[in-house]
């Protein structure tokens, strides 16, 4: 009871008084998250579920609806004549997922884009005539294809007549030609063609074998993550074969 001549509790009571409070009011509990109440409610966490299927499906929609338009644009530029819409329409159709790939229509937008001196797209249908994707297979005119990307600087064409001049694949094999071409290739820093010539050089196929430039080679595309290469430049040091 308070101290009527004071008019507060004496003070033992006063301390036991505050210590009361204080237990009632420990632990503090923070403040319930917003979405509480709808855990509550089921009315109120349905209206929540909702908002948020409503809002996601805005979202999605917007990103189908843009995706949409730039296809629609590229496939517009693409009948209209442009070769790089038409390379970009082969590899949409190319790259598709599940059913929605479709090489032989792949081939069909490379081969226009090719006939108007696109090398990528020369490059890309030499692939699907070298596998027989969505086409009849074919590595005389998938040769063919690789070379004329070839002429027109485009390193990994390069590297691809290089291959099969290498492996007499759709061509007569020639050893001087494939190092040509991966020459040409090493050129532009293409690592597959780093390793395949310094395996020719490593080899006695361009006369006797010249270690050094293989193992510079094997260094070159080993800078470049080629795992063969590392493979082979690791060997080249722990024979102490190439190197100074």
């Amino acid at each position: 009871m308070p101290d009527g001549r004071r008019g507060r509790y004496p003070e033992p009571l006063l301390a036991l008084h505050k210590a009361r409070k204080a237990r009632l009011r420990w632990p503090m509990q923070p403040p319930p998250p917003a979405h509480a109440a709808a855990r509550r409610s089921p009315f109120i966490a349905r209206i929540f579920q909702v908002l948020l299927l409503v809002g996601f499906g805005c979202l999605t929609g917007l990103g189908a609806t843009a995706a949409h338009a730039e296809d629609g644009a590229i496939r517009s530029a693409a009948e209209q004549g442009d070769a790089q819409a038409q390379l970009q329409l082969g590899l949409s159709y190319l790259n598709a997922a599940g059913s929605a790939r479709n090489p032989t229509m792949a081939a069909v937008w490379f081969d226009r884009a090719a006939r108007q001196g696109n090398a990528e797209a020369m490059n890309q249908l030499g692939y699907l005539f070298s596998a027989g994707d969505g086409v009849a297979h074919d590595d005389q005119r998938a040769a063919g294809l690789f070379e004329q990307a070839a002429a027109l600087k485009l390193p990994r064409a390069q590297y691809n007549i290089g291959l099969a001049y290498a492996t007499g694949r759709g061509v007569t094999r020639d050893d001087k030609r494939a190092a040509y071409w991966y020459g040409e290739a090493v050129k532009a820093n293409d690592p597959l063609a780093q390793y395949a010539l310094a395996r020719l050089y490593d080899s006695d196929r361009l006369g006797p074998p010249n270690p050094v430039e293989a193992t510079r080679l094997y260094k070159m595309a080993a800078d470049q993550n080629n795992v063969l290469a590392q493979y082979r430049y690791a060997l080249a040091l722990a024979n102490a074969r190439g190197v100074a």
